[in-house]
């Protein structure tokens, strides 16, 4: 990458990396390598015994998550980035939520599931676009990076922003029970995690310091 484009992912500007680029080869590879290393394990412990196979995976993210405290990747630009990452998992709820809502019941079995595919196509096309764009990035702010630890870092950065914001949200629910004692649980548990997550992503968001190695 120039200096301009490294200087407006510095100010949050994530135009430059954040592409929907189909036409990028290695944006596309990225994203089937890491479909099969997470889908492939699960498909064998699945069907064998061999639950073994499930730390390959695992340790993609272990892996993926050390690089990126060593430096020696870009694991997140930006904040621009991250929400990026987010609305993978969050946005594609919305052509669900607009489908269902044009099922009543007792409606034709034909419409029905005329109004399911189409709204299955648009969720699988909004969730596809975030992660091309997540994989352009990936590639754009790590290039000369071999695509073993690229699958890894892909795959990690992912992991992370869904693990906490999983967490958050379960226990932030928890901070609204009645029950005795669980609301008090529950903001232990936010306060903990939330620091926890604000020094990761202070590590991880590490553009700056990833380029200054380079240089």
């Amino acid at each position: 990458m120039n200096i301009e484009s490294i200087n407006k992912v510095l100010n949050n500007d994530a135009s430059v990396i954040l592409v929907a680029n189909w036409k990028s080869p290695k944006a596309i590879i990225l994203i089937i390598y890491s479909i099969v290393m997470i889908a492939l394990p699960i498909t064998i412990a699945a069907s064998t015994e061999f639950g073994q196979v499930l730390w390959i995976p695992i340790g993609a993210v272990i892996y993926g998550i050390h690089l990126g405290f060593k430096q020696e990747v870009v694991f997140y630009a930006n904040n621009k980035e991250v929400w990026n990452i987010l609305g993978m998992g969050i946005v594609p709820i919305v052509p669900l939520m607009i489908g269902s809502s044009f099922l009543p019941e007792n409606f034709d079995p034909l419409i029905s599931n005329i109004v399911i595919g189409l709204t299955t196509i648009a969720t699988l096309f909004v969730f596809l676009w975030f992660v091309i764009r997540c994989s352009n990035a990936v590639i754009l702010m790590n290039d000369g990076i071999n695509l073993t630890k690229l699958v890894c870092v892909f795959i990690s950065k992912i992991f992370l922003v869904f693990l906490f914001t999983f967490v958050m949200l379960a226990n932030l629910n928890r901070t609204m029970s009645d029950k005795p004692g669980e609301m008090e649980k529950g903001l232990l548990v936010l306060g903990i995690v939330g620091a926890v997550g604000t020094w990761i992503y202070d590590k991880l968001c590490n553009t700056r310091q990833v380029f200054q190695n380079r240089e």
